[in-house]
């Protein structure tokens, strides 16, 4: 290999290297092209700070609630079955869905005739 190989090589390798950078160069003004949204903005409404004040919160609230909480947590009921506990304060809390699971039953029964296994 003579130098004039050698320069021609390391010619073509840098050319190659440029188109290569100046492909990725575009693809990226491409790609930020598509994400740019700033043409959208005259058609979204102004935007307008509302000086609403914020929530207020009611700490007395907070407070029992966590005393509620507490007193649940340690309940000798809860802190012996927490399912089986919560489960029977809902049932307990619930009658309305009792009820209408009852009236939904007995619906069935008399549209077909007869006793069925429902688990509802």
């Amino acid at each position: 290999m003579n130098n004039t190989d050698v320069r021609d090589g390391v010619a073509a390798l840098s050319t190659q290297k440029a188109i290569v950078k100046k492909k990725k160069v575009c693809s990226q003004k491409k790609k930020l092209k598509a994400y740019d949204l700033s043409s959208f903005s005259e058609f979204l409404p102004e935007f307008v700070d509302s000086q609403e004040p914020a929530p207020t919160i009611d700490f007395k609230l907070i407070l029992k609630e966590a005393e509620q909480l507490g007193r649940v947590l340690n309940h000798p009921a809860f802190q012996a079955d927490p399912m089986a506990a919560i489960y029977e304060h809902l049932k307990n809390t619930q009658p309305v869905m009792a009820e209408q699971r009852k009236k939904r039953k007995k619906k069935m029964e008399v549209k077909t005739g007869n006793r069925i296994n429902l688990r509802l």
